[in-house]
């Protein structure tokens, strides 16, 4: 009876790895990556600013948030308490699977 060499045993799990590392690479460069926003990295920061800004207003005694409710499918409600009706700014609606579908409202009180 021939002994299997171990030679052989090294080359064989090289190739299994090598092989692999190969069929994940081709994996890899079939799968579709799209990101929501194109300058996803600059919205980041602002998301970044805005949080901040939102607990530094939370830490405040005076500071109430503002209570964001669906009412159904077409109507969004945003419920702001009467010590911030001055508020001014945007909604901003993103829509994940298509950026192009992405709106942006000004805030009117």
């Amino acid at each position: 009876m021939k002994r299997f060499h171990w030679g052989w045993g090294i080359a064989a799990v090289y190739i299994v790895f090598a092989a692999a590392t190969l069929s994940f690479v081709a994996f890899a460069f079939t799968v579709d990556v799209d990101l929501v926003r194109t300058d996803y990295y600059e919205h980041s920061l602002r998301h970044d600013d805005r949080m901040r800004a939102r607990a530094a207003a939370a830490a405040s005694s005076e500071a109430r948030m503002s209570v964001v409710q669906t009412v159904d499918d077409q109507v969004l409600k945003i419920v702001v308490p009467a010590t911030h009706q001055e508020a001014v700014g945007r909604v901003e609606l993103y829509f994940a699977g298509a950026p192009d579908r992405d709106q942006s409202l000004e805030l009117t009180l």
